[in-house]
């Protein structure tokens, strides 16, 4: 008997019940996607406030930002069809079937980052109803398609792009690093000790003659070694 209970209940046929939950299908809801042949404007919030005040019926009037599309009223004998045939987070796909010019309503909240496209070509989204998407669909057989592309996400990805190619190029930096390293130990170890060019006229050094030498890079370095003991 609690009157919110009643006001849900009343009219309204059950869809499910058991011993702990009853749930009551409200056969007034609106579908996902919806085709309508009267297009008005009304900025802002004023479009939800004149269907939530009961002026306008959304299953024949769509409300838009600014000019609203050129739309045509739709013959009695042809009904329009619409149905959605892929929804995921970031992409939604939608059949159209319009008997005249008409408006295609997405019940999804409009939000800036999203694209649409109707057959392959890029379509204007409207902030329908106050709240919602909707894209203008000329008469006959179509495939709207939206799409969640975000300047902000591109932007990420290049950051993201350029930052892993810095990382790469840091890392072959330091691999040419120790491999010239490496490649200087293994010279020294299969030569000797390496004597520095400063030393070079200390008598007690000795350069070793062209056919004993060994390069030690490609710009003609000689390697120079101790002479023994005697």
């Amino acid at each position: 008997d609690r009157s919110d209970v009643v006001a849900i209940a009343r009219g309204r046929p059950v869809a499910f019940r058991n011993d702990q939950v009853i749930i009551y299908e409200n056969t007034a809801a609106l579908p996902h996607v919806w085709l309508v042949h009267d297009v008005r404007q009304a900025d802002g919030m004023n479009g939800a406030q004149a269907f939530a005040a009961g002026t306008l019926d959304p299953r024949v009037t769509a409300t838009v930002d600014g000019a609203p599309p050129a739309v045509a009223a739709a013959p009695r004998t042809t009904p329009d069809q619409a149905a959605v045939t892929d929804y995921q987070p970031d992409y939604l796909a939608v059949t159209v079937k319009a008997s005249a010019n008409g408006f295609l309503v997405l019940s999804d909240v409009y939000a800036d980052g999203w694209k649409a496209t109707v057959d392959g070509k890029e379509a204007r989204i409207y902030r329908a109803n106050g709240a919602l998407r909707g894209v203008a669909v000329p008469a006959g057989e179509h495939t709207v398609q939206f799409t969640y592309a975000p300047a902000a996400l591109k932007l990420g990805l290049a950051i993201t792009g350029v930052t892993g190619l810095g990382m790469i190029a840091v890392f072959a930096l330091a691999l040419i690093g120790l491999w010239f390293d490496y490649r200087a130990r293994v010279v020294r170890w299969y030569r000797g000790p390496l004597v520095p060019r400063r030393l070079e006229r200390n008598p007690a050094v000795a350069i070793l003659p062209r056919g004993e030498g060994r390069r030690l890079s490609w710009r003609g370095a000689r390697i120079l070694r101790r002479p023994p003991p005697p």
